[in-house]
């Protein structure tokens, strides 16, 4: 699965390398009108709603790159008009990402440092929860804006899934975290490309979901036969990524790296 995955990723990062340099570009801009530009007014509270306000655009700009990329895992391709169409879908999934970062800013910048201040046992133990408690929303809410669009619901809705996807795969998504994070600290002005890969992650991770729902279907005919519900179907142990993925490996196909250096000869 990990194999496919990593394949897949590569190869329509290359094949739409040009638009997703489009939506780098715009987080450039974008980042530097945060950071780089001071804010005009010189009173404090307001040099900080204009600098949140940037950061929202930051958020409100990933949140459509998102659903822009999810054509691409979808093997189709995106353009400037599903760009601006999109951001008019992003605001709720970038509302939920700012008040979720404001809550992680809050816990990582004051809530820890107050606890470890303390000096005892119990500010120790809050901060140690507080640090975990950290690690995995961030490893939960990474696939947010991915599943946000995938399933096409509530904001809140999304946030749930999120988890119950945390707790059914925690090794993944941990690991897709330890993915993410370098990516986007040493490509900070890329942010599509580790957005594209947990889009990618997330599609793989559903096949897996489809595949347990038609056993599901399959294990109720077959405790109705008098043989094993799926719950005790060895089968369930195991998933078949072989099987599952057969279908898309055989779309995503195998090419050289003459292929990808001179790609009109596909």
């Amino acid at each position: 699965m990990l194999k496919f995955l990593i394949k897949k990723t590569c190869f329509d990062l290359w094949d739409h390398l040009f638009s997703m340099l489009f939506l780098n570009l715009v987080f450039i801009a974008l980042f530097s009108l945060a950071f780089i530009l001071p804010p005009l007014p010189a009173r404090a509270a307001a040099g900080a709603v204009i600098f949140a306000a940037r950061l929202f655009l930051m958020l409100l700009h990933l949140c459509a790159s998102s659903r822009c990329l999810k054509l691409v895992s979808d093997y189709r391709a995106f353009g400037f008009a599903d760009y601006f169409a999109a951001l008019k879908h992003a605001f709720k999934p970038a509302l939920v990402l700012a008040l979720a970062g404001a809550a992680g800013g809050f816990l990582s910048l004051i809530g820890i440092p107050f606890y470890l201040a303390l000096g005892n046992f119990t500010g120790a133990a809050a901060a140690f929860f507080g640090a975990w408690l950290l690690l995995f929303c961030a490893a939960a809410l990474q696939f947010f804006p991915a599943l946000y669009f995938r399933l096409e619901s509530r904001p809140l809705y999304a946030v749930k899934k999120c988890f119950l996807v945390f707790f059914d795969n925690p090794l993944f998504c941990l690991a897709s975290l330890a993915v993410t994070l370098p990516l986007c600290v040493l490509i900070l002005p890329c942010p599509s490309f580790p957005l594209l890969y947990l889009d990618e992650a997330l599609r793989v991770l559903l096949f897996k979901y489809d595949w347990l729902e038609a056993r599901r279907g399959e294990a109720d005919s077959e405790k109705s036969a008098g043989r094993l519900p799926l719950a005790k179907d060895p089968r369930r142990r195991k998933i078949p990524w072989k099987e599952i993925l057969a279908e898309e490996d055989e779309k995503t196909g195998v090419r050289t790296w003459r292929d990808f250096l001179f790609p009109w000869r596909l």
